[in-house]
């Protein structure tokens, strides 16, 4: 609660083959995974989440089971579409009547039994083949015509551009399905300016334009039906952005601490719901790398593999710099990824602690009590020159919303000042500068306009 955020989501917690997984090589849907704990464990974690004022929501990947202790396919093949081949695991059948009913009473466990708040689903289930039942659709309907009668159930969609028809809201306050999606092409923008930065560069004008079509329309296209601004969630960093690099880096341990801040100071304070990947808000030194905990007989070539899979990859293109890469089999490396909460109080992981809160704490005060009642159509973006941006959002209660940032290596100039309090500055000197019609390098200034 002091960080300043709202909810939990956990990874996949369905039992799985082995003590430590990410959680997507599930063979129980309905068990959660022993060495997490007894399941009165996990509803102790909900209630205790309750008591702080925090939701706890989970990753539904109840179609996909991993490729070992799946025994389920053995009674029932026909459950199951394709055959398993090496690590791949198998897909159930959502084609079939059996295979839809079990992803929703899936769901519909969940929230009932352990009380969650909500859910992601995965965006494979996604059906476009005519003639079939729309799972997503019968989901969302189940829950709220089950759990979600009772109490308010948020649902969740991972990113995909075709999950667009299911964001529809009515009257702008109650969805009609599901509430969000993952804004992967916002992160992926977000992670390009920053790749300039790295290389101590500005991002193109290609790069930024994109970045303002994600964080003000989300990844709805041109023309298409615009979807309101909080349709979209916007993060950073996620467990496979981290965890597919070679050495499981962090965005702090890839980037200039400047650009990376004006990068935060983005995300944070834009009407979009933000998230955060455990330990960012921090700058948590340990990495997120990929783990498993498989038969050895299964996986006895998944290092090797994984290794030569970055040997196209500059800094990996030698059986010597390739052998650094962790094995995921390893218990150290599965151990290497636990965080140090003891670090908190240190710098430089206070100093960026203390950041956070402070975006999170202006977030809370000043932006969200003001976006009910926002409008689809309410946000205008403009690139200022070839490095810089503004987005104009228009809030619930009129009030105006401006970003002006300039992800470049020399200050912009001869600009005007919007009207507005200053809600942030980052760095602090970049408010006077704006003042004097300047935007500096690297700089973030946030605004808002109260309409009276």
């Amino acid at each position: 609660m002091e960080l300043g955020v709202t909810a939990i989501q956990l990874l996949p917690v369905g039992a799985f083959a082995g003590a430590h997984n990410w959680g997507y090589d599930g063979v129980l849907a309905f068990a959660p995974a022993a060495s997490y704990g007894h399941p009165d464990e996990l509803k102790d974690l909900v209630q205790t989440a309750h008591r702080k004022g925090l939701m706890v929501l989970l990753d539904l990947a109840c179609h996909y089971f991993g490729p070992e202790g799946n025994y389920l396919s053995v009674p029932a093949p026909e459950f199951f579409s394709g055959r398993a081949t090496g690590l791949a695991g198998r897909s159930i059948d959502v084609t079939r009547a059996v295979g839809r009913e079990f992803v929703i009473h899936n769901a519909l466990y969940w929230l009932e039994e352990f009380h969650l708040d909500g859910l992601r689903l995965n965006a494979a289930l996604l059906q476009e083949h005519a003639g079939e039942v729309d799972l997503l659709a019968a989901l969302a309907d189940a829950v709220r015509e089950g759990p979600g009668k009772h109490r308010y159930c948020h649902l969740l969609l991972g990113h995909d551009q075709r999950a667009a028809r299911y964001l529809q809201w009515d009257d702008h306050s109650v969805p009609r399905h599901y509430e969000a999606v993952w804004n992967d092409a916002a992160q992926q923008a977000m992670q390009e300016v920053l790749t300039a930065a790295s290389a101590g560069a500005a991002a193109t004008a290609r790069t930024l334009d994109q970045l303002g079509v994600f964080l003000s329309r989300g990844f709805a296209a041109a023309g298409s039906d615009c979807l309101l601004p909080t349709a979209f969630v916007t993060f950073l960093q996620d467990y496979a952005r981290i965890g597919d690099r070679a050495l499981g880096e962090r965005l702090h341990q890839l980037t200039p601490a400047r650009p990376l801040g004006a990068m935060v100071a983005t995300s944070l304070l834009a009407p979009m719901p933000p998230a955060l990947f455990m330990g960012e808000e921090f700058a948590a030194a340990q990495p997120f790398l990929y783990f498993c905990d498989f038969n050895p007989d299964l996986v006895k070539n998944m290092a090797i593999n994984r290794r030569k899979s970055f040997a196209h990859l500059q800094g990996f293109r030698t059986t010597r710099t390739r052998a650094r890469i962790p094995d995921p089999m390893e218990a150290a490396t599965f151990q290497r990824c636990q965080l140090d909460w003891n670090s908190v109080s240190q710098s430089p992981h206070a100093d960026w602690l203390y950041f956070y809160r402070r975006l999170l704490a202006v977030r809370q005060r000043e932006i969200c009590p003001r976006l009910a009642g926002m409008h689809e159509e309410a946000v205008r973006y403009t690139l200022i020159g070839e490095r810089g941006l503004s987005i104009r959002w228009t809030l619930g209660d009129d009030s105006v919303l401006t970003l002006l940032a300039n992800y470049g290596v020399v200050p912009l100039e001869g600009l005007q000042r919007p009207a507005g309090t200053v809600l942030w500055a980052e760095p602090s000197e970049a408010d006077p500068a704006l003042t004097q019609g300047r935007l500096l390098p690297w700089s973030v200034v946030w605004l808002l306009r109260v309409v009276a």
